[in-house]
């Protein structure tokens, strides 16, 4: 017997960013014009979910569908010129799963993966496109971690995986560990947390703890170490 079914049925829109619609930017050899004439992308969107508890195991799963229209595109001109244009419309489904499991009292585990397919499925500004993935949006992500909380410790450790992206629209961009390149990131993050008294709370946090080598454009920081302290009055 499941705990819960859930589903749902919406439309959005996203409206053109002042950046989209006036700043003209030159970006190393590529300049990207604005267009004050863009229109707001929309989405219709759906989605069904389920959750279930099995013992200590809480797990739940959701399937998504999503339409999009008028996506704002940058269309190759003359030269090295890209003019903001609604040219393209594209879909995207997939799924996320997710669990979350007791250890013991104060120490949790848990994961979850996303599965997100999306396609251009129109774009007479560039038809070479049709059928590539949307930029900047990962196929898949996963996390899995450990945290721990008792009295005034508190202390997580969780693993972050984030698919390889395309930043052009054909997806040319398959070379990796290089400016501009959009890699798979693959990293760990510590922290660790202790409130000395109801108001004060120190934490130390450790970000990219093997310090990985990666590109999201520009060369990511490798490992970073932070003190936090907290007061409250």
């Amino acid at each position: 017997k499941l705990d819960g079914i859930r589903a749902s049925l919406g439309k959005a829109f996203r409206p053109p960013t002042i950046y989209e619609l006036y700043r003209t930017t030159k970006i190393v050899t590529k300049t990207y014009v604005s267009n004050p004439e863009l229109s707001p992308e929309t989405t219709q969107s759906w989605e069904i979910g389920i959750d279930q508890h099995v013992g200590k195991i809480a797990l739940c799963a959701t399937y998504f569908e999503s339409r999009i229209d008028d996506l704002i595109y940058s269309k190759k001109g003359t030269g090295s010129f890209y003019v903001k244009e609604n040219a393209v419309c594209g879909k995207i489904a997939g799924f996320e799963v997710e669990g979350k499991v007791k250890i013991v009292t104060g120490l949790d585990a848990f994961a979850n993966y996303t599965l997100q397919d999306t396609e251009i499925t129109s774009n007479p500004a560039d038809p070479n496109t049709v059928g590539k993935d949307f930029q900047f949006v990962p196929e898949k992500m996963s996390n899995l971690g450990l945290s721990f909380h008792k009295n005034a410790l508190d202390a997580s450790c969780i693993w972050h995986w984030v698919k390889k992206m395309y930043a052009e629209s054909d997806n040319s961009d398959v070379v990796k560990n290089v400016y501009k390149s959009y890699d798979t990131v693959n990293i760990v993050d510590v922290k660790m947390g202790y409130a000395f008294k109801e108001n004060i709370r120190l934490s130390l946090a450790v970000d990219n703890l093997f310090d990985k080598e990666y590109y999201q454009c520009y060369k990511a920081p490798g490992r970073t170490i932070s003190v936090e302290v907290r007061c409250k009055y």
